[in-house]
């Protein structure tokens, strides 16, 4: 089948497009259930953000083995998207590899981030997902940067 390059690089193949429409269409036809994951991988964050939630709840991140076989349940399950957040998931060594299975698992991938790792991440992340989020708090550096309490990071995200 033919590919479409995206502007990152990565190749998005119209055979996952037409797997996504299947799996979403028969998830949605004759069943009621879920079907998109919201995913925090981490509370760990390199920002200080006055609003956070997870500033003070450093918990226990899952093993990269079990979050690959919770991938491969929510396959058998029926879902077709998840959406992998946190803290920053960028801090996670093992990103690529959850979005890896993610996407291997039939699902329709997308990274949320600040941004701050991203330019040093962004290739070995950027083929395994099909969508990432920068989070931007102002439309301008001054706001963003105090707000997130991380100078300089507007510019880098």
């Amino acid at each position: 089948m033919p590919e479409k390059q995206r502007d990152s690089g990565a190749t998005w193949r119209w055979s996952e497009i037409a797997r996504f429409t299947r799996t979403l269409l028969a998830s949605r036809l004759g069943r009621r259930g879920p079907f998109f994951i919201s995913h925090l991988v981490t509370g760990r964050c390199n920002c200080n953000c006055p609003t956070c939630l997870w500033r003070d709840n450093k918990s226990d991140e899952l093993e990269t083995s079990v979050i690959e076989r919770l991938y491969r349940g929510a396959k058998d399950t029926g879902f077709v998207a998840n959406s992998i957040w946190g803290g920053e998931p960028l801090l996670r060594q093992d990103l690529g590899r959850l979005c890896r299975s993610s996407r291997e698992n039939g699902m329709m991938t997308t990274v949320i981030t600040n941004g701050l790792l991203l330019p040093d991440r962004a290739h070995e992340i950027g083929k395994e997902v099909h969508c990432m989020i920068v989070s931007l708090d102002y439309p301008e550096s001054k706001g963003h940067d105090s707000f997130r309490g991380m100078p300089g990071l507007f510019a880098r995200a």
